[in-house]
């Protein structure tokens, strides 16, 4: 019999796995942050430099980590108070009946009945008009049934469901490609603690056929991609977009200003974070609104500005900073588009994956 449990030991641990992925990659983004900003600009939003960006990426990332960190710990935890679970039935097919016991290492202490639940889901890739491939799941059927909470897990809860003729074998000759119908049997039961639970893959033939016993009975069947592998396609697609609109939007920005701009020099006549008032050289003064990278401003320092309005009479000036800003918006723009095509390359690959082994 290929019927699998799906271990809370193993999942628990690729959550927790999952966990330090997110953790690793939170700290990462505040420390490019403070190097791309400085401590204050990535840190302090108190700063006129602040940019969210680094601290917001960093705080959705973390907290997607302490998700996965809090779902790990119940899926250990449970398999730390009941042990693993483990499935004694026989064959399932189409128009019969499927039954057998599911028993626990130590008793389960059920405060209520033990619940089965039988469930049928079919899941399909499609193409849209942009060639673009989308997975949907549907539940095409589920029965249940409860047992008494008195009785011992340790010899094994019994359960009966009778598969529908009309139903979906696990595989079947004409397939659809990328097409893949999963059968779980699962079992729950409420504690005075955490609330027990178990889940089995079930493999289920086709009408007249015997189920298949090989190892590879599920072939073709939507493989889990590794846990860090899953981490990155999830999180490289919010943050891949998010930097592709700052950067295009900073980039636009500065072509914007640069392009309607003229150039002016002149001296800091008074410093005032985050403004400043500058003395020009052909005469007369202009404000600075916001000055990013105060730090190194002074009065009576030179600067270079670039202004929109006329060289008479200049508005919206920008001081220079050695590129600060284009490396800022580009570096943002590209960094986006990596990510983002990293991502797509993730989401591709994984629809593959069901092509390939369908092929297998």
């Amino acid at each position: 019999m290929s019927n699998r449990p799906i271990a809370s030991q193993s999942t628990g641990r690729m959550r927790l796995r999952n966990a330090v992925a997110c953790f690793m990659l939170a700290a990462f983004c505040l420390v490019a942050g403070v190097l791309w900003l400085g401590l204050d600009g990535a840190l302090s939003p108190a700063s006129p430099d602040f940019m969210p960006l680094p601290l917001g990426f960093a705080a959705a990332i973390a907290a997607i980590g302490l998700v996965h960190l809090a779902q790990g710990g119940l899926d250990l935890w449970r398999h730390r108070s009941f042990g693993a679970a483990t499935l004694d039935a026989g064959p399932a097919a189409l128009g019969q009946r499927f039954s057998g016991r599911i028993r626990t290492a130590a008793n389960v202490q059920a405060t209520g009945p033990y619940e089965f639940t039988l469930t049928c889901s079919q899941s399909l890739i499609n193409e849209d008009s942009d060639s673009r491939s989308r997975r949907t799941t549907e539940v095409l059927w589920m029965a249940e049934a409860t047992q008494p909470a008195f009785m011992p897990s340790s010899q094994g809860i019994p359960f009966s469901f009778d598969i529908p003729a009309n139903g979906l074998p696990t595989e079947r000759p004409g397939q659809p490609d990328g097409e893949t119908v999963v059968w779980w049997l699962g079992l729950t039961a409420p504690t005075k603690g955490l609330a027990f639970k178990a889940d089995f893959l079930i493999d289920v033939a086709a009408r007249g056929h015997a189920p298949s016993t090989s190892a590879q009975a599920f072939v073709g069947h939507v493989r889990p991609e590794q846990s860090v592998a899953r981490v990155f396609r999830l999180i490289f697609t919010v943050l891949g977009p998010l930097l592709i609109a700052a950067g295009a939007y900073g980039t636009l920005g500065e072509l914007m200003h640069t392009a309607a701009g003229h150039r002016q020099t002149g001296t800091i006549l008074a410093y005032e974070r985050p403004a400043m008032r500058v003395a020009l050289d052909s005469g007369g003064w202009v404000g600075v609104s916001r000055v990013s990278r105060n730090t190194r401003w002074k009065e009576g320092q030179r600067v270079e500005m670039t202004c929109s309005g006329t060289p008479q009479v200049p508005n919206r000036c920008r001081v220079e900073t050695n590129g600060d800003r284009w490396i800022d918006a580009v570096g943002s723009l590209v960094v986006g588009l990596v990510l983002g095509g990293v991502a797509l390359f993730l989401h591709r690959r994984r629809g593959g994956r069901v092509k390939s082994a369908k092929r297998a």
